[in-house]
């Protein structure tokens, strides 16, 4: 994210609009923006920006200031060395690092394209990797005829918007499917115009 406004564009905002561009992004530096995953009473609405290091695994996390609400903002955790081990923030999963355990909820435009242009590390930012999966759980929950079990669900939509494909998904998605990252990359691949058109859904019956 370029600044602390830009951190706290939403997640649908970030899929469909042009992410401001007033500073460069390194490459290796993926931004998230997050909150804690169980908050306690006076933290509730706190957003925090986590930069991920790929090249040294390290964290750096840092709270943006909020208006009218005495939060001046500043870093919340210097850099921090993860596990090698650990994989890179998926949007939709948690990172526990340093006592603290994150929900992260977005990232920026260059995190979503660094690793779609990378598929081999990261699997749930390839599109035909999620639609392979999202087919195995459709063929799974409706083995008896797919494609018209997933029109049903459709309805009369010709289109879905982002909350509306969420929701389609849940239907038949296992409790261990992958996180919501996965749902964006297919949103990103698949979708037109901020909706994601009906046909590409029937697809997963093919």
């Amino acid at each position: 994210f370029g600044s602390d406004e830009d951190s706290l564009t939403s997640c649908a905002g970030s899929l469909v609009q042009k992410p401001p561009s007033r500073r460069p992004a390194t490459p290796a530096l993926l931004r998230y923006r997050a909150s804690f995953a169980k908050p306690k009473p006076e933290d509730l609405g706190r957003l925090f920006v986590l930069a991920y290091d790929v090249v040294d695994h390290s964290i750096h996390i840092r709270e943006p200031p909020r208006r009218n609400t005495g939060v001046l903002g500043g870093t919340f955790l210097s850099k921090f060395p993860l596990d090698p081990a650990t994989p890179a923030p998926l949007v939709g999963a948690t990172l526990a690092v340093a006592g603290h355990v994150f929900d992260v909820l977005d990232a920026d435009e260059a995190t979503f394209k660094y690793m779609e242009a990378r598929p081999q590390a990261f699997p749930l930012a390839d599109f035909h990797h999620v639609a392979g999966l999202y087919r195995a759980y459709a063929r799974r929950a409706f083995p008896d005829d797919t494609r018209a079990a997933l029109a049903a669900l459709l309805g009369s939509n010709d289109s879905l918007g982002f909350a509306d494909f969420l929701a389609f998904l849940a239907n038949f998605l296992p409790p261990d499917a992958p996180p919501k990252h996965a749902a964006i990359t297919f949103w990103r691949a698949a979708g037109k115009d901020g909706t994601l058109p009906a046909e590409a859904l029937l697809k997963l019956a093919d």
